[in-house]
C-alpha cells in the first residue's frame, strides 16, 4: 500500500531501516537493509523499492526483516500478504 515515509536511518540493532506510514496508524518497517533509497516525507508507490535487502546491524546474514503494524502493535504480515502469495 502506498504511504509516506517516516523514518529512514541506521540503527546498531535494526541496522539501515524504513518506516512507511500508509496512514489510520498502519506502518510498514524494512530492516537490515544494504542500502535506502528513499528519504524521510518521500511519497513511496505500493511495490516502490525502498532499499535493497543486505545483512547490517544484527543480523546472521542477508535477508529482510518485514514488519507491519496497527496502531503500534505487530501484527501477523499475512492478513495483508496472502493476495500477493501465490499458493496461499
Amino acid at each position: 500500500k502506498a504511504g509516506t515515509v517516516i523514518i529512514s536511518a541506521y540503527n546498531k540493532y535494526r541496522g539501515n531501516y524504513v518506516v512507511v506510514s500508509h496512514g489510520s496508524g498502519n506502518t510498514t518497517t524494512y530492516q537490515h537493509l544494504s542500502s535506502r533509497s528513499v528519504s524521510v516525507g518521500t511519497y513511496v508507490a505500493q511495490g516502490q523499492v525502498v532499499g535493497i535487502t543486505g545483512t547490517t546491524g544484527v543480523s546472521s546474514g542477508p535477508h529482510l526483516h518485514f514488519e507491519i503494524t496497527e496502531n503500534g502493535q505487530i501484527i501477523n504480515p499475512l492478513k495483508y500478504l496472502t493476495d500477493y502469495i501465490k499458493g496461499w
